[in-house]
Parts: C-alpha cells; structure tokens; sequence
C-alpha cells in the first residue's frame, strides 16, 4: 500500500484515483503489474488490479450514492470500476466560484469577473507579453487563477513547451509554479533523499495535458502531469497545493480527480 502523503498534500475530501505501477527490483524499465487506487492523500482503498490493455485508459472518476452510502468509480477505456467508500464518509456537489477568469486581449492578459460584474485585468509580465499567451485553468478560493502559458509562436519546428503560473489576484502577481528542468530534478533529488520517490521517477520533462478538470472540486489543489521525455521514461503526476505554490509527486503515472456523477456517466 502507498505511504500516507504529507501533511498539507492529505486532500481532504477530494479524493483521486492513482495508477500505481509496480516494477521489478532487479530491472527498473520491466513493469510488472499496474493498479489503481483511490485515495485523500490518507486513506488508500485498493488495489485494483488492471489488465495489460487496462493501463493508461483511465478516463475519469465519479463518485455516486448507492443506498444510504457512496462508491468511487473509475471509468477506464474498456470498463468502469466501483468500490464502497469508507465508513462514515460523505460526499457534497462543489460550490461553483463566484469569480470567472477568462483569456482577454488576444492572450496578453486574464480578466477575471467577480460576483458583483466588476472586471479585473491581469497582463502577463513583461518577458511574456510578446512571444506567450495565457490560458486560465482553474480558479481557487476567489484569489489564485491556476494559468497556462503557451507559445503564440507558430510555425517552429520545435515550439516552447508550455508553463504553469499561479496568478496571486490579491497582489496582481505572476509565479511560475511547474519550475524549469533543473528546479523540477532538484525537487526529484530531494525527494528521493527523504525514501519518497518511486525509483522510476527519474525526472520531471514538460508538463502535459493542462485541464480544468485537473482543478480538485475544491479548488485547493491541481494535477499536473508531466511527459516522460526521451526513451522510455515514465510521465509522472505531480499535485500543486493553489495557496502557495508547492508541488508534491504522486506515487503513480497517471491520475484523476473524483467528482460528482454526472448524468449519462
């Protein structure tokens, strides 16, 4: 069974199911087998034994009431999956923000809409400004807008890859929270230091598949895939905590937020 994340990664009430790969101790690149796992970043129900062809499907995960209980489900390309929640453990439909947060002037800036109609705009900082433009993603608590900043550059044979900021809307700040290569390899280095990283985690490429619905229900936290790069190297998933940048790696490939079923689910 995975270890329990770190206090202040432990998701409370937002639950994720995980893809944790096993591997063979004598050859690193040999997976053996691939399972899933719902987890709050305490409590971890599984496993869940995926078949060869099952790896990599994992498309969503919902939540249901069944009886006077709930159930996690993961749908995957060939089947769902439903477990029972724990005891004692009750799910709620997310409060919708108040704020939207939308790209504006042609990508330079994110305008963000408060509840009273009043508008805000944010340009991006002046060394992206010309060459960048901006992708809201997730807005977290009325103050953080989660951002993807993406080449406006067309035509390049190889493009920039892409980054995620943190808008601090208090203070009308840019930070950039996916880091470059060497700060993500420290991180990794780090890690590994403490016995926390699986040994397959071997580095940290470009960051991958940038969705709202990586944003927890919550809005506290957000999912970012990384790209396993050259080779065979495995992607790795990451988990932001919004309120003050700091990024922690999942024990697992690939992952996803459960959420509230949704009609025709």
């Amino acid at each position: 069974m995975p270890q329990p994340l770190p206090e202040g990664f432990q998701t409370e009430g937002n639950w994720i199911v995980l893809q944790v790969d096993t591997y063979r101790r004598d050859e690193i690149e040999k997976r053996e087998r691939s399972d899933l796992w719902f987890t709050d970043g305490q409590r971890w129900l599984g496993p869940i034994p995926l078949r060869e062809d099952e790896a990599w499907s994992l498309q969503r995960a919902f939540w249901r009431r069944q009886g006077e209980a709930f159930e996690l489900c993961a749908t995957l390309k060939t089947r769902s999956i439903c477990i029972p929640s724990p005891p004692g453990i009750s799910f709620s439909a997310p409060e919708p923000s108040s704020i939207r947060a939308e790209a504006c002037r042609n990508g330079q800036a994110i305008c963000v809409t408060g509840p009273d109609g009043a508008t805000r705009e944010f340009p991006l900082p002046a060394d992206l400004i010309e060459d960048w433009q901006a992708l809201p993603l997730c807005v977290s608590r009325d103050r953080w807008v989660i951002v993807e900043v993406f080449a406006r550059i067309e035509g390049e044979e190889a493009e920039p890859v892409p980054m995620v900021y943190r808008l601090d809307m208090a203070r009308g700040l840019y930070e950039r929270v996916s880091g470059d290569e060497e700060a993500r390899a420290e991180r990794i280095r780090a890690f590994r230091r403490h016995g926390i990283l699986p040994e397959w985690i071997s580095w940290a490429y470009d960051p991958e598949r940038l969705e709202p619905e990586m944003c927890s229900p919550d809005t506290r936290f957000y999912l970012i895939h990384f790209g396993g790069g050259m080779g065979d190297s495995t992607d790795s998933v990451w988990i932001l905590r919004i309120e003050d940048g700091a990024l922690y790696p999942l024990p697992g490939p690939e992952a996803r937020w459960v959420w509230p079923e949704r009609e025709g689910q």
